[in-house]
């Protein structure tokens, strides 16, 4: 799957002809398609957060503070789109807010920090196929009106969107195992033998 082969798909969810080319656009067609693909992408990959698209790194601590409110910052990669959560899986770090490109925190750990993030992945071929199916409904409503003037298919087509980002997410989740933590002081002592059932309850 490329670039073009997306946009016909898009075109054809709003009757429109196909397209050849992107880089020398000459019919109205090309042009809208290659203005909106590019912020439709980002888009689509804000919104759906698909596996394909998630990366772990560390980031090194920043020498500026921030103002006020937190402690340290960190500036985010330059293809990170959305941050997911800062610090080690296990940590369940909430304790940040993203502004701009810098990422203010209390939290630190050896003049670093560990992010999870959605990268600016632009490469098509490794797009999923739910992603693909909310990616070219979501340009289909894009640049329907300014071909086809027709808000009747825009409302359409938001919808449709929506369906199919809901089962993007669905698809996308079959494939992350979610690892439940059990709290029960009572299974722990089970396990460890270390206090007694009178001392749990």
């Amino acid at each position: 799957m490329n670039e073009i082969q997306l946009c016909n798909l898009a075109l054809s969810l709003i009757g429109n002809k196909e397209i050849t080319s992107l880089e020398r656009p000459t019919i109205p067609e090309e042009k809208v398609c290659k203005l909106w693909f590019d912020i439709t992408l980002k888009e689509a990959l804000i919104k759906s957060s698909p596996n394909f698209a998630r990366r772990r790194t560390y980031i090194p601590l920043d020498n500026t503070e921030p103002v006020f409110g937190y402690v340290y910052r960190y500036k985010k990669p330059n293809n990170c789109l959305k941050i997911i959560g800062i610090g080690e899986a296990q940590d369940l770090n909430n304790d940040y807010i993203v502004e701009g490109q810098y990422i203010e925190t209390n939290y630190i750990n050896e003049n670093k920090i560990a992010i999870r993030y959605i990268y600016n992945e632009t490469d098509c071929t490794k797009f999923s196929t739910g992603f693909i199916n909310y990616f070219i409904t979501l340009l289909a409503k894009n640049i329907c009106y300014q071909l086809n003037k027709d808000a009747g298919v825009v409302g359409y087509l938001e919808q449709l969107a929506d369906k199919r980002l809901l089962e993007a997410n669905t698809e996308e989740n079959q494939e992350s195992k979610i690892k439940v933590i059990s709290q029960s002081r009572y299974k722990q002592a089970m396990r460890t033998g270390t206090a007694s059932i009178q001392q749990i309850k």
